[in-house]
Parts: C-alpha cells; sequence; structure tokens
C-alpha cells in the first residue's frame, strides 16, 4: 500500500517530472580577463545554458530572458550571466549586503550533490557581492556563515543602460565571474580541486528581477526548476567538467 502510494504522488507531482538540467563546461587554456563583458573568443565559442524558468511555474514563461555560460581551467571556473532588463535597479554597494532585496544573480555550488556545505554567491548589477556558505538548507536547520569570504573571487558587470534612472530605457546587464577551485575545497573535501575531466558538480543558478519597491515586473527565475526557493539541492542543475578544450579560430 505504501510502495502504491508514493507511486501516485510521484506521477501527480510536476516537481518530480522534471528533468535535471545539464551543462558540460569546456576547458581553457588561456585566462580571460573578467571586465563584464562576453566578447572574447573563449566566451563566443562556449554554448550558452537553456533559458531560466520561473521558479515554481513551468507554465508562463518569465518576462524577460536569463542566460548563462561556463568555461574552466586549472585554477578557475568561469561564469557568465546575461540578464535581459528594463528596470536595472540596485542600491546596496557593501560586501555582504541584502543583494537578494534587488537585481541579483546567484550562483550556487554543492561540489560532491550532499546537501551539505554549499557554497552561494551573490553578485549585483553595481557589483556588489554577497558570499557565504551553508552547513545544509535553511529548512534543513542550516545555518549561513556570510563572515566567509571567497578569497580571490573577480567579479565584473558591464551595463547596457543605466542603474536606478526610471527616466531611460534599459536593455540588459551582464555578470562575469572566476570562482578559485582553491577556495571551494573546504565544502567537499573529498574530490578533486580542480576536477577531474569528467567530474560533475551540482550547480545551480539564479536571477531575481526585482527592481524598484513595488516593481510589477518583479520575478524570480533559475537554471534548474526547484518548484520554489533557491535552497533545495536535490533540484540543482548538473555541470560536467570537459578535458576538451575549445577550439579557437
Amino acid at each position: 500500500m505504501i510502495q502504491v502510494l508514493l507511486l501516485f504522488i510521484l506521477c501527480i507531482s510536476p516537481l518530480y517530472a522534471q528533468e535535471i538540467r545539464e551543462y558540460t563546461v569546456n576547458r581553457i587554456t588561456s585566462t580571460l580577463t573578467i571586465d563584464g563583458h562576453l566578447n572574447e573568443e573563449e566566451w563566443l565559442k562556449a554554448g550558452a545554458t537553456d533559458d531560466f524558468v520561473l521558479l515554481g511555474d513551468d507554465e508562463k514563461t518569465p518576462a524577460t530572458t536569463t542566460w548563462a555560460k561556463m568555461l574552466w581551467d586549472e585554477n578557475r571556473l568561469y561564469v557568465g550571466i546575461y540578464c535581459q532588463d528594463r528596470n536595472i535597479w540596485a542600491t546596496y554597494d557593501q560586501r555582504d549586503d541584502r543583494l537578494y532585496q534587488e537585481d541579483v544573480i546567484e550562483v550556487y555550488i554543492d561540489q560532491d550533490g550532499d546537501g551539505q556545505n554549499y557554497i552561494e554567491i551573490e553578485v549585483n548589477p553595481i557589483n556588489a557581492i554577497f558570499d557565504l556558505w551553508l552547513t545544509r538548507p535553511w529548512s534543513s536547520g542550516g545555518q549561513g556563515h556570510s563572515a566567509w569570504n571567497m578569497a580571490g573571487l573577480s567579479t565584473a558587470i558591464s551595463i547596457q543602460g543605466s542603474v536606478v534612472d526610471t527616466s531611460d530605457a534599459d536593455t540588459a546587464w551582464v555578470c562575469e565571474m572566476a570562482l578559485p577551485f582553491s577556495e571551494m575545497q573546504f565544502a567537499a573535501e573529498s574530490i578533486s580541486h580542480p576536477p577531474s575531466i569528467g567530474d560533475t558538480w551540482c550547480f545551480n543558478l539564479f536571477r531575481f528581477d526585482r527592481g524598484r519597491t513595488n516593481d510589477p515586473d518583479r520575478e524570480e527565475t533559475g537554471w534548474n526548476q526547484t518548484g520554489g526557493g533557491q535552497h533545495v539541492p536535490e533540484r540543482f542543475g548538473r555541470i560536467i567538467f570537459s578535458g576538451e578544450n575549445l577550439t579557437l579560430d
């Protein structure tokens, strides 16, 4: 009877029906310049993720488009995120400010996929950073350590429009970052840093398009659907570290 009930729940729940997205991260031999512009040949050759989806709603298309690209070398994981935005808004400018209350992108990294000791990095359109690691999800009694800073983290932003100016028409903003593997090892000591070729990490990306207070277009999107908030490690996507270098002209 219990087995029948569990099968019934799995069949009727759209959350369990959703696939876990995967992205193959190509290796590069050159070092990227972190300037907020994804115009280097390596970025142009890299494939983009699927567009982000509305958290908790697979039926509705987000009002704005968000996608990402990733690359890696022996020292860093590179992430570039494109955010279409009609009203770019950010006022928090200090480390570990409440960036999540305004426009922001978020990177979640659970390297060994155990749902514990995972890393969260947030960056807003004025390049303020919020970084922490969590012992486990908040809903499971987890603790967040925001006093921790990722040493060597490099981030940059480019803006197509302006920030906190409602008189003009904005188009998009882009975040580019380089995350040192050496600064992630503490959270998953059982796996290789840098990754071994073929390694798979649990990983997810989120974007809060929150604009000014009471913005009617506020929405929360993610690369892999979690069915709700961000802190659902079992619903993170997967990134696979490829040993195949990008072929550059």
